[in-house]
C-alpha cells in the first residue's frame, strides 16, 4: 500500500482483466516502505472496484524495465 500511497507513476486499466467478470488492472510504480536511496522502486498491480474504490491487489515484486518502459 505503501507503495501506491505514494506512487511516482499510475497508470489506471493499463492491461486486459484477469478475469471473464474481472476489471482492467491499474498499474502502480512507487518506493517500498522504508525506501532507500538506490534501492529498486516495485510494480504494483490491482483491480479497482469501480463504486467503492477497493483496490484487490494481485501483484507486487521490484520494478521489471519493461514496467517503467511504459512511462517513458
Amino acid at each position: 500500500m505503501h507503495a501506491v500511497l505514494n506512487a511516482w507513476y499510475h497508470l489506471p486499466e493499463f492491461d486486459e482483466p484477469r478475469t471473464d467478470n474481472g476489471s482492467r488492472p491499474d498499474l502502480w510504480i512507487g518506493p517500498p516502505k522504508g525506501h532507500l536511496p538506490g534501492q529498486d522502486l516495485i510494480e504494483v498491480m490491482a483491480e479497482v472496484h469501480p463504486t467503492t474504490r477497493h483496490l484487490f491487489i494481485f501483484h507486487v515484486m521490484p520494478i521489471r524495465p519493461k514496467m517503467l518502459a511504459l512511462f517513458e
